[in-house]
């Protein structure tokens, strides 16, 4: 997944949410719950995600979660969008 918009702290909490959202079959409340339920164990686990967790706000930890649902969505609009526009312009 591409998260070039992000900070380097947001991207390390992205990638590590990304890979709990894909093992939990892309649900995201499922792998908030986890993460929640484990979060100790991210001290001594892996202590870069416990770091960057702590230092985001909770406007870019929204963000960072609508950077990973959002692009699921995108692809589905815009191809609606597009056999949308086709079907009108043949119509016309």
């Amino acid at each position: 997944m591409n998260f070039k918009n992000l900070t380097s702290e947001e991207r390390i909490v992205a990638n590590f949410i990304n890979e709990a959202f894909e093992e939990r079959n892309q649900n995201m409340i499922s792998t908030i719950v986890w993460i929640n339920s484990h979060i100790n164990h991210l001290v001594s686990q892996r202590p870069d995600v416990h770091r960057a967790m702590n230092n985001l706000t909770s406007k870019q930890f929204n963000h960072v979660i609508a950077e990973i649902l959002l692009p699921l969505n995108y692809k589905v609009y815009i191809k609606l969008a597009y056999v949308c526009f086709m079907e009108f312009y043949v119509t016309i």
